[in-house]
């Protein structure tokens, strides 16, 4: 290859690193947004959940516990 050649082909391969680079950037840009979006849920979420769900089990077991004691009039 001659000079120019070469310098062509190292210009070439800068762009295609550049391009390459400015992809990157925007492919993080985008994960975030949809992750603000709400792609994975925050820990506060799942805390609430846990605790949300844990308030409709004990909830359950008195419900269920209650009515055992309960005396019936049938």
């Amino acid at each position: 290859m001659s000079k120019k050649q070469d310098k062509q082909a190292n210009e070439e391969l800068k762009d295609l690193r550049e391009e390459i680079d400015e992809f990157k950037r925007e492919k993080e840009h985008v994960k975030s947004i949809i992750g603000q979006i709400g792609g994975v849920p925050a820990l506060n979420t799942k805390v609430s959940n846990t605790i949300f769900v844990i308030l409709i089990v004990l909830c359950l077991i008195a419900s269920i516990v209650t009515k055992e004691l309960a005396i019936s009039p049938f």
